[in-house]
This record gives C-alpha cells, structure tokens and sequence, in this order.
C-alpha cells in the first residue's frame, strides 16, 4: 500500500467528533437518561416551572441519540468482503474510531503479516513519530518462517518473506522506542508452529475482521491469504462475541508457544 492515509489530528471540531463517537457507543444508556430526565421535569413542573426547560433539553437529548440509533442500524457495515484489500476501508474507520478513545488495542494474526504491517505502518507510523497519539497496544502473530518452510516444502520465498517482516517489524518497535514509550504505547510480536488457520485484525477486542487460509495451486502446495473473503463480527451479538472470544484463544496460544516474542517499551 503506497498511499499513507493519516489520522486526523485534534482541530476545533475535535470535541463534537469525540462525542458523536461516544454518543454511538453509549446511545440506548443516553436516551434513557435524558427521558428521565425529561419525565423528572414534567412531574416537577408545577413545583419549580422552570424544570420545563430541563424537560425541553432532555426530549432533544434523547431524540439525538434515537437518530444515532437509527442511523447507526440504516448503514450498516458490509459484513462479507471479498478480500483485504476491499475490507482496508472499514477496518481504517475503525481504527480511526478506536484511536479517539483513551485506550486502543489491534491484535492481528497473519501468516507473513506482510499485508497487515503495509496497512498498520501506513496508518499509524506517522502519528506514533509525532506522538499525537497515546496508549496504543498492538499485538502480532506471524507464522514461524521455520514451520512455513516444513509444510510449504520446495516454497522458501514465503518464509523468507516472514522472516524479513519479523525483522522489520523489530527493527521499527526499536527505533521508535523513544515515541512509544513517552506515548506509552508497545508494539509486541510473536510466532506460532503450527498450521495457519485462522487470520486478521481485532479492534480494541469489540471489532474483528476475521478470514481463514486456504490450500491452493494444483497441488494443494501453496497458501491462500490475503485473497481469502473476509467478515465482519461485533462484539455486541452472540456469533460475534463468540468468534471474538475464539480469535482470543488462538492469539494467545501462540504467545504461548513463546516462540520469537518480542515486546516493545519494556
């Protein structure tokens, strides 16, 4: 991925586009404050008249975020994607929507991980080099090039491919080590050894975009992945939170292989 594509920076409009985030995380709890709100000052009218104004706000209050509710189920995200490069658009709105919280985490599992580290590097190189972001954990799982070699047989290229990642994904956690830690944020990585299966990108453990890898060639002797469809699961129904707390699984066992690991900031 050639073109960078930035993260906004803080302007004068910076606060309404945080709470209109907010707002959309936290609508239904909103809408049921302001109509108590709203009842409390109808109820209490002929006691203090001037709580009709507080009705008067808490009506619009809870309207807005009703339309956040709505709209929010009107445009709905794409679920099933062809591919990465046609799920990159939707996995950098969340990204994006992630980083205006306080605390961001991406976790990815990959095979080389070279797709993931071209769309991780070109969204937040940048504003880790100029720390205008904070707190951010990003956690990585690639393929052992040793165990890519023992089942890809006569392929070297993709191991080679993912030990050079390895190495620059370490190379890049070293030399901003400085930024990370003043921003305290950590860029960790490890191995697996064992058969790819599943692979993509979570998002703060609420937003997972998740494929799986496939044999291919005439002879079944190659990966397939980054060609692979991809969906979208949320956290906030059951098959989602499943998929999630599965993802979870997966990712930790492979820190738990403590194969290659290697953490940042420390």
């Amino acid at each position: 991925m050639s073109k960078k594509i930035g993260v906004p920076q803080k302007t004068s409009d910076g606060f309404l586009v945080y709470y209109f985030h907010w707002l959309r995380d936290n609508q239904q709890y909103v809408a049921w404050f302001f109509f108590l709100c709203m009842f409390a000052g109808l109820l209490l009218y002929d006691f203090a008249p001037r709580l009709s104004y507080v009705a008067v706000l808490s009506y619009l209050g809870a309207v807005t975020a009703l339309m956040v509710t709505i709209y929010k189920n009107t445009q709905q995200q794409p679920r099933i994607y062809k591919h990465l490069l046609e799920a990159n658009l939707s996995i950098f709105d969340e990204i994006d929507h992630a980083l205006k919280r306080p605390d961001c985490e991406i976790c990815w599992i990959g095979v080389t991980l070279t797709n993931a580290w071209q769309t991780l590097e070109s969204y937040l190189s940048e504003p880790i080099k100029q720390e205008t972001i904070s707190r951010l954990k990003i956690r990585l799982l690639q393929c052992s090039p040793d165990y890519l070699r023992s089942i890809l047989l006569d392929d070297d290229l993709t191991a080679t491919r993912a030990r050079h990642l390895y190495d620059t994904i370490i190379a890049f956690s070293v030399n901003e080590g400085d930024h990370l830690r003043a921003t305290n944020s950590t860029v960790d990585i490890a191995q697996y050894a064992y058969m790819p299966n599943y692979h993509g990108v979570l998002i703060n453990r609420k937003v997972l975009f998740l494929s799986t890898v496939r044999w291919e060639a005439p002879n079944f002797d190659a990966l397939s992945v980054a060609n692979e469809p991809y969906e979208r699961f949320d956290s906030d129904d059951a098959r989602g939170d499943y998929m999630i707390r599965l993802y979870l699984c997966w990712l930790e066992r492979g820190y738990k292989q403590n194969l290659g690991i290697h953490k940042s900031n420390i």
